[in-house]
């Protein structure tokens, strides 16, 4: 949207409890967290989208991470990190997976 919250745009529906955001200007791509839902389960996951929201794709898909919250890219060294809030760990994954 714009500064005047004028122009707001959907780029992506259909998420299950979206929560944590990391946009990469310099890629063109957004990734977010989807909060699982059943304690244990690890029900959780994270996708991403370009910018405009085309070509979706999960990068690390329900069974590998529960709670996912915070994310942190590290371009540098080609990662991508998060917190797991209820699983209580800090979980990573490489970017390349997601090309």
């Amino acid at each position: 949207m714009s500064p005047d919250c004028s122009d707001r745009k959907v780029i992506v529906t259909d998420c299950r409890m979206p929560d944590g955001i990391a946009v990469d200007v310099a890629s063109g791509h957004i990734y977010w967290t989807n909060m699982g839902s059943s304690p244990g389960t690890n029900d959780g996951s994270i996708e991403r989208a370009d910018i405009d929201g085309k070509n979706r794709r999960v990068i690390v898909p329900p069974g590998g991470t529960f709670t996912p919250k915070q994310l942190q890219l590290d371009k540098q060294n080609g990662k991508l990190y998060w917190c797991d809030r209820e699983g209580m760990r800090v979980m990573r994954a490489n970017l390349d997976v997601a090309d």
